[in-house]
C-alpha cells in the first residue's frame, strides 16, 4: 500500500545543521576533559591522591564525547541524505517510511533511551550488569567489541519474544534490559534444585509487562478479632468487606458501579473466597481498573458463585470474556471442545510454539494449571489443584531456553517459568484434564 507522504525537508536539514553544531563542542569537551591540566583545578593536597583515578574517568570521558561527536556528524548526514530523497520523490511505500522513521528515531535518541532500547546500547555506555571498574579497566577496542556484541544480541532477543498484544504493554527499557540479562545469563541459578535442574520457585521480575487491577492484598487486608491476618495469599478475599471499603471510600461511582446490575448484591458474597483465579485472570488480561468490577461482571450471570465460593470451570471464564465483548473460546485436547492445539491430533499436548503463535494472533491463554496451595507457586505435585493463570509472554534464552511469563493471581503479579517446568504444571493441571485454556482476545478497534 502506498500514500502521499508529506515531509518538512527544511525542518530535516534545520535538525541536520543543528546536529553539526553539536559535534565540535562534545570534542572541545572531551579534549578538556582528557587534558593532563584537569588536576590544576583540583585542591593540590588531594591532587596526587585522586590523579589515579580522574585520569581513567577523564579519558573514558573524552572518548565517549568523541564518539558522541562522531555519531551526531553521522545522524547529520543521514538527515541530510534523508531530506535529498524526499526531495527527489513524495511517494514511498510503507516499508521505506518505516525504514526512514527508524533512522529518524536513531537521531533524535542519540543521546536519550527510547522504548526499543536503553541509552547505554545506543550511545555506547557501561551495561548495568557490569562494574564499572571492571568496563574502565577494559580497552577501549575491547568496550566496543563488547557493545557491539550485546547489540547483535539485543537484535536477536527482541526477535525471539513475543509479548501478548491484547493489552498496551507498558515495557520500558528497565524492563527490556531486565529481561535481555535473562536472554544472555539465563534465570537465576537459586531458583533450580543443583541436583535435578528442575526449577522449585518462579522468577519474580522487577518490572512487569502490563499493569494489574488494583486488588486489596489479602494476606494484610483483613484480620480477626485478634488483629491477626485472616489469609494467606494475596488471592483471598473478604468480598464483603472489599465492597464496604470501595463504598466508604467513594470508589463505586468512579468506577462506573454506582448503580449495581438488578439482583446483584456484595452484601451477601462470601467473606473468604479462595478460588477468584478464573476471575483474576479475566479482569488482567481485559485491563479492569480494579478487580471488583470483574466480579460485579459476573455477579450478573452467575452470582452464586461468589456467594458460595465456588470455582469456575473453562467454559465459565469464556462466557465471561464474551460478556466483556471479547471474542473467546475453550481450547483442549478434548474430542469435542471448540478449538484443538493441533488439527491433525486433537489430543496433542500443546507445544511452545503453539503458544507463541495464540500470543502472536492477539490472543491471551488463559490456561488450568497445578498450583500449590502452600507456597502459591506453580506445581505438577499430585497435591497440587487447579488454577487459571494468564500466559503473557514467550522468549527464547540465547542458549536455547524458552522462557513464559505469567499472571498469577495467587501472588498478584507476573512470575517466569521455563517452558519444562510450565509445561508439566499444566499437564498435570491440579487434578483436572491437562493442557485446556480458554483464548480470547479484545474486540476489533472498529468493535
Amino acid at each position: 500500500m502506498t500514500g502521499r507522504i508529506r515531509v518538512n525537508t527544511e525542518e530535516l536539514r534545520r535538525v541536520a545543521a543543528e546536529l553539526e553544531l553539536i559535534a565540535p563542542a562534545l570534542r572541545d569537551l572531551g579534549s578538556r576533559v582528557q587534558s593532563s591540566t584537569l588536576l590544576e583545578t583540583f585542591d593540590p593536597r588531594y591532587a596526587a591522591q585522586l590523579s589515579g583515578q580522574v585520569q581513567p574517568e577523564g579519558a573514558y570521558a573524552g572518548s565517549e564525547a568523541n564518539l558522541c561527536a562522531e555519531q551526531h556528524e553521522g545522524f547529520s548526514q543521514r538527515l541530510l541524505e534523508i531530506a535529498r530523497r524526499f526531495e527527489e520523490a513524495d511517494l514511498a511505500t510503507s516499508q521505506d517510511m518505516e525504514a526512514l522513521y527508524r533512522v529518524l528515531q536513531a537521531a533524535i535518541a542519540a543521546q536519550e533511551e527510547t522504548a526499543f532500547a536503553p541509552g547505554w546500547l545506543l550511545r555506547g555506555g557501561i551495561p548495568p550488569w557490569v562494574e564499572r571498574w571492571d568496563w574502565l579497566d577494559m580497552s577501549e577496542e575491547d568496550r566496543q567489541q563488547q557493545l557491539e556484541y550485546y547489540r547483535q544480541e539485543w537484535a536477536k532477543f527482541q526477535a525471539g519474544r513475543t509479548a501478548g498484544s491484547f493489552r498496551e504493554p507498558q515495557q520500558d527499557t528497565a524492563y527490556l534490559e531486565e529481561m535481555f540479562k535473562i536472554y544472555l545469563y539465563g534465570l537465576p541459578a537459586a531458583l533450580f534444585d543443583p541436583r535435578t535442574g528442575k526449577q522449585t520457585e518462579p522468577y519474580d521480575p522487577d518490572h512487569e509487562l502490563s499493569d494489574k487491577p488494583a486488588l486489596p492484598d489479602g494476606t494484610s487486608t483483613y484480620l480477626n478479632d485478634a488483629g491477626q491476618n485472616r489469609f494467606t495469599k494475596y488471592q483471598y478475599q473478604d468480598l464483603t468487606d472489599y465492597y464496604e471499603r470501595l463504598r466508604s471510600r467513594g470508589m463505586l461511582e468512579k468506577l462506573g458501579l454506582g448503580e449495581l446490575p438488578e439482583g446483584v448484591d456484595p452484601e451477601e458474597w462470601s467473606r473468604a473466597h479462595h478460588n477468584l483465579c478464573g476471575l483474576d485472570a479475566v479482569g488482567q488480561a481485559t485491563g479492569a481498573e480494579d478487580m471488583f468490577q470483574t466480579y460485579v461482571a459476573y455477579a450478573g450471570e452467575d452470582q452464586a458463585m461468589l456467594v458460595n465460593g465456588e470455582t469456575m470451570s473453562p467454559n465459565e471464564v469464556r462466557n465471561l470474556y464474551r460478556e466483556l465483548g471479547w471474542e473467546s473460546e475453550h481450547i483442549s485436547r478434548f474430542k469435542g471442545s471448540e478449538v484443538h492445539w493441533s488439527d491433525s491430533n486433537p489430543a496433542a499436548y500443546p507445544t511452545f510454539g503453539q503458544v507463541e503463535e495464540k500470543l502472536g494472533q492477539g490472543y491471551v491463554i488463559t490456561a488450568l494449571v497445578g498450583v500449590d496451595k502452600g507456597t502459591g507457586f506453580l506445581s505438577a505435585a499430585e497435591s497440587s489443584t487447579g488454577h487459571f493463570v494468564n500466559i503473557v509472554e514467550t522468549m527464547e534464552t540465547r542458549d536455547g531456553t524458552e522462557l513464559v511469563r505469567v499472571y498469577n493471581s495467587m501472588h498478584h503479579r507476573e512470575e517466569v517459568y521455563t517452558w519444562g517446568q510450565f509445561d508439566a504444571v499444566w499437564r498435570q493441571a491440579g487434578g483436572n484434564s491437562g493442557g485446556q485454556g480458554v483464548i480470547a482476545k479484545p474486540p476489533a478497534p472498529d468493535g
